[in-house]
């Protein structure tokens, strides 16, 4: 039996426990970002923090005189399609104000991608 054989296995065994918890906890990571997608989640946030973050808080979580439904972590929020997201905010709804004219498709676009930074809470 070869002398290195235990610490070549101990080292095979390290590094295959080491491959598989990175496999494992990959997907709980958050997704790289284009300099593109960085420079719209920036835009974004400029814009959902002078226009958003009155109601729905900086860090989106709605804790406000709007309660629960003001939250933008919440998962039925999060599920949606960027085109139901889209619509949403430019047509409102009350208490929430129509959006349609006042931002650019830009930033409409960079809104919606930066609401998508936000990590989906339990709940409805």
């Amino acid at each position: 039996m070869n002398a290195h054989f235990p610490k070549r296995l101990g080292f095979l065994i390290t590094v295959s426990t080491l491959l598989m918890l990175c496999l494992w906890f990959a997907p709980m990571l958050p997704a790289r970002t284009t300099g593109a997608d960085s420079a719209q989640i920036r835009l974004g946030r400029k814009v959902f923090m002078s226009r958003c973050a009155v109601c729905h808080k900086a860090d989106g979580t709605g804790q406000s005189y709007l309660g629960p439904k003001a939250n933008l972590h919440r998962r039925v929020v999060q599920k949606k399609p960027d085109a139901k997201l889209a619509a949403f905010i430019k047509k409102g709804y009350p208490p929430m104000p129509a959006w349609e004219g006042v931002l650019t498709p830009a930033q409409l676009r960079a809104v919606i991608r930066f609401l998508r930074t936000f990590k989906p809470a339990g709940g409805k």
